[in-house]
């Protein structure tokens, strides 16, 4: 089946409609992953916008992935549980290896004491958004699994 005891319980899928109750983990998670996504897509667009070595490759690229991270967004809030819980176990994989990636991007600067401060425009976006992720990541608790399942 699966080596990820997340995916193994998944509940069952029933009927939501957008009215409905939600629990605030649902709500803060999402909005979590939102304003994360937001902020490396806008960083990556101001990333583009400001090098001069910029390609058509590069807007090609953040464009594609802009658009797939969305849908796949918006098919989490109105999917069902498994929509989720995939997307709950990716925010935590991103959210971990982003602050790790920017660790290692700091010990591999750090020892030539010339961090530009033009980095910073791809620092603080991945910190908060990393820390976001995690956060939205951990967010599946009892509440949203009682609210899937339905009862």
């Amino acid at each position: 089946m699966t080596y990820f005891a997340g995916l193994r319980n998944i509940p069952a899928k029933r009927k939501h409609t957008l009215a409905e109750y939600r629990p605030w983990q649902l709500h803060v998670g999402w909005g979590l992953m939102l304003v994360s996504w937001l902020g490396m897509l806008g960083a990556s667009v101001v990333g583009m916008i400001t090098s001069p070595k910029t390609s058509g490759t590069d807007v090609f690229w953040v464009t594609f992935w802009g658009l797939a991270v969305s849908a796949l967004l918006v098919r989490g809030w109105w999917g069902g549980p498994s929509a989720w819980t995939y997307l709950k176990l990716l925010a935590q994989v991103l959210g971990v290896l982003t602050l790790v990636g920017l660790v290692a991007i700091t010990a591999v600067e750090l020892p030539y004491a010339h961090l530009e401060v033009s980095l910073l425009i791809y620092y603080v976006p991945g910190l908060l958004g990393g820390l976001a992720l995690l956060t939205a990541g951990l967010l599946n608790t009892r509440h949203v699994r009682l609210w899937y399942a339905g009862t």
